[in-house]
């Protein structure tokens, strides 16, 4: 039992023990770090890398944020890039302290400390040049870019709206540097602008053939349009002419019948005897009501008809 809590205690001081050191003097057990650079292009060590060729790298990336700044373009994301490779190079220059075996106690303390969270196996001066050629990459895909839409601000007065709100937001996202975006946006463009013009051009052409068309054969086509007139009139005149006689026609035979009908309506009163007075009155009163309009309509209709 006594073994048993002594070895306890003893595990529980060597824990305090190490605690304290990583803690306080800030030594990495492992070497590893959650930070990684697996954003860059090549994480292994080239040793055909330099201090001095990293210098000069970032002070190029430095001259080159300046042309872009002396010529009103936007620079953050050029300048966060820039200082992330500053980073990056202090964090080497630590790694490099680590590698070398000579270094003092106080340069390995301090280097530990600086990398305690950082995965320091993984960096060389190469890192650095990753964020540094992204500057490079980045001037001369905004100079591009640029030059894109000064080519682009011609006179697009006769485009639609939507097709010109495709220009103006790959300026917007030129300006917040989102480079990508702004050159797919102007290829939209260009796509839709090309599109428009050739409908336009279509349309043109088909207005000015008939406007040739026309100043050659007005002549023709003002006789063929009077006698298409003409001939349509005749031909409505005559469906009517036939509609009003056929009208005609048919409140005579109406008017035949109704006749015969009141013959018979009479027979079956005061011959037969088979219906009412009551019976008699009404069917006689409707037989001449109706009658009667259609003497009235008959005349008016045939000299209608007599004049066509």
């Amino acid at each position: 039992m006594k073994t048993a809590i002594l070895v306890l205690v003893g595990a529980m001081f060597v824990t305090v023990i190490i605690a304290f050191l990583i803690f306080n003097f800030n030594i990495s057990l492992t070497g590893l770090a959650t930070y990684d650079l697996n954003d860059t292009n090549d994480n292994s060590v080239n040793l055909n890398v330099n201090e001095q060729m990293v210098l000069d790298s970032i002070i190029k990336a430095e001259e080159i944020m300046g042309k872009m700044q002396a010529s009103n373009l936007s620079i953050d994301l050029v300048n966060d890039t820039i200082l992330q490779a500053k980073i990056v190079f202090q964090q080497v220059k630590y790694a490099e302290v680590l590698r070398n075996s000579s270094s003092d106690a106080k340069a390995i303390l301090e280097a530990n400390a600086a990398l305690r969270l950082i995965n320091w196996k993984g960096i060389n001066y190469s890192s650095v040049l990753y964020y540094t050629n992204r500057v490079d990459g980045m001037q001369e895909q905004a100079f591009l870019i640029l030059d894109k839409i000064a080519s682009l601000e011609g006179d697009n007065s006769g485009l639609s709206l939507e097709t010109r709100a495709l220009l103006e937001d790959a300026k917007l996202a030129f300006k917040d540097e989102r480079y990508n975006e702004a050159e797919m946006l102007i290829l939209q463009f260009r796509d839709a602008k090309e599109r428009e013009l050739t409908q336009n051009s279509s349309l043109s052409g088909i207005s000015e053939g008939a406007k040739n068309f026309f100043q050659r054969y007005w002549l023709p086509l003002i006789i063929f349009i009077v006698g298409l007139f003409l001939l349509g009139r005749i031909f409505a005149q005559v469906y009517s002419k036939k509609r009003l006689a056929k009208k005609i026609r048919r409140m005579k035979f109406e008017q035949s019948a109704l006749l015969e009908l009141m013959k018979k309506t009479q027979t079956e009163r005061f011959k037969e005897n088979t219906i009412s007075g009551l019976v008699y009155n009404i069917k006689m009163k409707n037989y001449k009501e109706r009658t009667n309009e259609i003497k009235e309509q008959l005349p008016v209709l045939e000299e209608r008809l007599k004049k066509m």
